[in-house]
């Protein structure tokens, strides 16, 4: 019966559709709490750019995570933010990632979309990919042409670890989530332009899609290396100052 509620929670929480091998998740689709009370702003066009990618990608190739948006907007409800997460085993979203884990044993190429302003930065994407270099080195420094090239063919500039990393000292983010469970995670950054233009020109959005196609068809070829087959990286605990203060203020008192 508890498996059951948990399954009918995420089915009103969460929008999941697709089996394929590139993941696309959209963590901001909605209002989040962060630190409690803190409220992060939705990200104008999100939903509609990950559901965009679903059908140019199609289910075989692409899975989706999202939030419901329709539930949130009837219950008023603000879901705790997944890119600020502190304890990693009680969010939904990384049990969700687990999941598609123990369905799918293969890595997966997961780009999880984020908006930024226009004024940001000078760039209109944004490449954090923190999270995956310190935990997969070679394989991110032989990904980062593949890449380029890719995005190349958009004709906006673009940057990478500059700004937004999609790592946090203090946190983790969704794409540090799903490194530690072995994918090949970006958070990557779109302005308000770019991601208005992804929505609205299904000619560019196209090209926006066969961009993570020429990436996957790569990142496919390095997964049959010997080298990069380990499934599952082993977790490096995060340090959390207010939680270290407290521990040392507990030890002075014995």
């Amino acid at each position: 019966m508890l498996f059951r509620s948990y399954i009918s929670m995420l089915d009103s929480l969460l929008i999941i559709r697709g089996k394929g091998p590139i993941l696309i998740t959209g963590p901001h689709a909605v209002r989040t709490i962060r630190n409690k009370s803190e409220i992060h702003h939705e990200e104008e066009y999100i939903y509609e750019i990950v559901n965009k990618l679903y059908k140019l990608l199609g289910p075989k190739l692409c899975t989706v995570m999202t939030w419901n948006v329709d539930f949130f907007e009837d219950t008023n409800l603000y879901p705790s933010d997944p890119n600020f997460a502190t304890d990693i085993e009680k969010s939904i979203w990384f049990k969700q990632l687990k999941s598609f884990k123990r369905k799918n044993p293969k890595f997966y190429l997961h780009l999880d979309i984020h908006g930024m302003k226009n004024h940001s930065t000078k760039n209109h994407l944004e490449f954090g990919m923190k999270a995956v270099q310190l935990h997969r080195p070679g394989l991110t420094q032989h990904m980062k042409p593949v890449i380029e090239e890719a995005f190349d063919t958009l004709d906006i500039p673009y940057s990478f670890n500059s700004k937004f990393q999609g790592w946090g000292m203090n946190k983790y983010t969704v794409a540090n989530q799903g490194v530690l469970l072995g994918f090949f995670s970006i958070q990557l950054e779109i302005s308000t332009d770019i991601r208005k233009k992804i929505h609205t020109s299904d000619v560019f959005a196209r090209k926006f899609a066969n961009s993570i196609r020429k990436i996957y068809k790569q990142w496919k070829v390095e997964m049959k290396k010997p080298k990069h087959r380990n499934k599952t990286i082993k977790r490096k605990k995060k340090r959390f100052n207010s939680t270290k203060k407290k521990k040392t203020k507990t030890r002075h008192k014995k």
